[in-house]
């Protein structure tokens, strides 16, 4: 109890940080004891962390909590008012979310008919969720704006010596905090763009390796059947589909050469 008689709540950590044996665990069991969790637990951090892997997981911290008439965007709120729960999720910033998720994913041929997003579109799908929200947060300043009627504000500047307040117009909040918020998203589509020309560069370093490789081996097929002892790939000559031409003339004068050798009759010693 504190000197002014108000009770003060001391909380006791387990400072034991011992790691415990993991040898025969497997699992759950592993996960509670490097945790330090009760084996209960375990399977609510289980759950959780399903949701945080589905497309839309990531997203359960961001609609604001229904106020009724509380709620400082009421005025602008299509909900109708019998189904409004306190302390739900936004209805309408829940639908504005889904939309535009899956919107942007389309537009950015991100695959969002599975669950769980795919680990190749880890980093779109976390830049998507990223100007999501922003969206959602330019949304409420829209409202706000919407509910002034105005994006200029009349603002407190100045006080003087006899406590007499001076005011004056400005840019509301709202409207910087919109800009604000319009810049980042700018800034974030910029980084999607990004990423795709990044991808796009290392499937033509791919495609480039894979016809060299390619053309080696039929290189190599082309010494096989020849009986060539090594042929030069500078030298090697490509029509318009990239295939390998050969020589006919040069094929022809190594026949009529090996032709040759042959008749030529054996002297006898």
């Amino acid at each position: 109890m504190s000197n002014s008689g108000t009770m003060v709540k001391t909380i006791q950590f387990n400072n034991n940080n011992t790691l415990p044996d993991l040898s025969k665990k497997h699992g759950a069991e592993i996960t509670a004891a490097v945790f330090g969790l009760n084996t209960k637990v375990v399977k609510e951090v289980s759950n959780v962390n399903k949701m945080y892997r589905s497309k839309h997981g990531m997203f359960a911290s961001v609609p604001i909590l229904c106020q009724d008439t509380d709620c400082p965007y009421k005025e602008t709120c299509m909900i109708d008012p019998q189904n409004r729960v306190i302390g739900q999720r936004c209805p309408m910033e829940v639908a504005a979310i889904l939309a535009r998720y899956e919107q942007w994913c389309d537009h950015f041929e991100i695959n969002t008919v599975n669950d769980e997003v795919e680990p190749k579109d880890l980093v779109d799908a976390t830049l998507i969720k990223d100007l999501v929200v922003v969206e959602v947060q330019m949304l409420r300043a829209e409202n706000k704006i919407a509910l002034n009627g105005d994006f200029m504000a009349q603002t407190l500047l100045d006080i003087d010596k006899k406590c007499k307040p001076y005011y004056g117009e400005i840019v509301s909040p709202e409207a910087e905090f919109l800009l604000t918020l319009q810049d980042r998203k700018i800034k974030i589509l910029n980084q999607l763009n990004a990423t795709r020309k990044d991808k796009s560069q290392d499937k033509r370093r791919e495609s480039a390796s894979d016809e060299a490789i390619r053309i080696f081996q039929k290189i190599k097929e082309m010494e096989s059947e020849q009986n060539t002892i090594d042929i030069d790939i500078i030298d090697a000559e490509f029509d318009d589909s990239g295939n390998i031409v050969v020589n006919k003339e040069e094929e022809a004068e190594t026949d009529g050469t090996e032709d040759n050798t042959r008749k030529q009759p054996v002297e006898n010693s």
